[in-house]
């Protein structure tokens, strides 16, 4: 009887903590979340103003915590994070986790990738 009760709180318990966690989302599979998404390029000033995803906004990744509240204030939308090869926007995403925001997704390869196919 206390394993089958141990049973029960283990996965009643464990149902609740689900821990939220970026997604990683290949280049190729962008259209796949619509179009009610917003692109968030955390390179440089520099490398944003040299070339970006349309209607993307910048916020350099060593700036996120200080910036992401006044710019992006709901925590439900869909953010796509990107840089220049990967690297940056995973520890963006990593952040923005850390702040409650629930549905971010790490642009795999980054904008280097979609250049490629200009998506």
């Amino acid at each position: 009887m206390k394993k089958i009760i141990f049973i029960l709180l283990l996965v009643l318990f464990s149902g609740c903590s689900q821990k939220n966690e970026y997604k990683n989302i290949e280049v190729n599979e962008l259209s796949s979340l619509g179009e009610n998404v917003l692109y968030l390029d955390v390179r440089s000033r520099l490398e944003f103003s040299n070339s970006h995803i349309d209607n993307a906004i910048n916020i350099d990744v060593d700036e996120i915590e200080e910036n992401i509240k006044d710019l992006v204030p709901n925590k439900d939308r869909t953010i796509i994070v990107y840089c220049q090869s990967g690297n940056r926007s995973k520890t963006a995403s990593e952040k923005l986790i850390k702040l409650g925001y629930k549905n971010i997704y790490n642009m795999i390869g980054g904008y280097g990738e979609y250049k490629k196919g200009v998506y």
